[in-house]
């Protein structure tokens, strides 16, 4: 009977132990700290409109272009970001321009949860012109 619940403990305890293992694939939309672009906001407004193409810019300062690109992306657990998408866009032009530029930002500050960064699937719309 010892024997038994001994060996009861022990799976248990192997049970409990690989449900705590750090999940790195895992995909959160809600976390206790939201990730933010090195800055904040106000930064990264800063950051697309200085990385802005020539092209985009003049289309932007002529009046072709002007409303709001909204995009989905991945806030990975290192501060990079993946899957960047435009769920709402302006142009064709304007729409590639954000996203090549948004490829290339440096590392956010990852969501945490948990006191751990974890994935965040993120949201965010950019106005255009800046």
């Amino acid at each position: 009977m010892k024997k038994l619940l001994f060996l009861a403990l022990l799976l248990f305890s192997i049970g409990v132990k690989a449900q705590t293992v750090d999940d790195t694939t895992r995909l959160y939309i809600r976390v206790e700290v939201d990730p933010v672009f090195p800055g904040g906001y106000d930064m990264l407004n800063k950051f697309v409109k200085n990385n802005l193409s020539s092209d985009v810019k003049n289309n932007l300062n002529s009046g072709n272009i002007s409303g709001m690109v909204i995009l989905n992306f991945v806030v990975e657990r290192d501060g990079s970001l993946t899957n960047i998408k435009v769920i709402k866009g302006l142009t064709k032009e304007a729409d590639d321009e954000v996203i090549r530029i948004m490829s290339k930002s440096p590392k956010w500050k990852p969501g945490i949860k948990n006191n751990r960064p974890v994935r965040v699937f993120y949201t965010i719309p950019i106005r255009l012109p800046m």
